[in-house]
């Protein structure tokens, strides 16, 4: 299942927590009604599903390779993402994915410091276009993501960012 984005967005509530537990491949296999209202899909169309269900297509693959070498590392990982609804509206949230049993759980928020945010954005953004540059050049979407994620590390660092 495949959603469109339709340009619509919508935001986190300021006092909304939401969570979803997963195996340890990613699959949902617990949310809360909060996620579940975000994710603008019903609670049999979560659980079961992979979590990237609801990646936004903007989002580099970098983010997600940072991601998954943190926690496969059994550490955890905090990072911004944009995220797709069911109904094809976007939202951001500031993740925290963090190890639990055999699997993660994923706490969200929604981000309050918007200057951050929006900064973030812009190095999403160039760590995107680097992706599909590669693979216009025949690259795999694994060496493109790891390409994003060179990018992201690099603008972070110009920033004055460690991770």
């Amino acid at each position: 299942m495949t959603f469109e984005p339709t340009g619509a967005f919508h935001e986190v509530a300021l006092d909304d927590l939401f969570f979803s537990t997963t195996d340890s491949k990613g699959v949902i296999e617990q949310a809360n009604q909060v996620f579940v209202e975000m994710a603008r899909l019903d609670r049999d169309g979560l659980i079961g599903a992979p979590h990237n269900l609801i990646r936004h297509p903007d989002m580099p693959g970098g983010v997600f390779r940072l991601m998954w070498e943190a926690i496969g590392a059994r550490r955890a990982f905090s990072g911004y993402v944009f995220n797709l609804a069911g109904d094809g509206s976007s939202y951001w949230a500031l993740a925290t994915v963090s190890p639990l049993g055999k699997g993660y759980i994923s706490v969200r928020a929604r981000p309050i410091d918007l200057g951050i945010r929006d900064t973030v954005h812009t190095v999403y953004e160039a760590a995107r276009e680097a992706e599909i540059q590669a693979i216009a050049q025949g690259e795999s979407a694994g060496r493109a993501a790891r390409i994003g994620e060179e990018v992201i590390l690099a603008e972070l660092a110009k920033l004055g960012y460690a991770s």
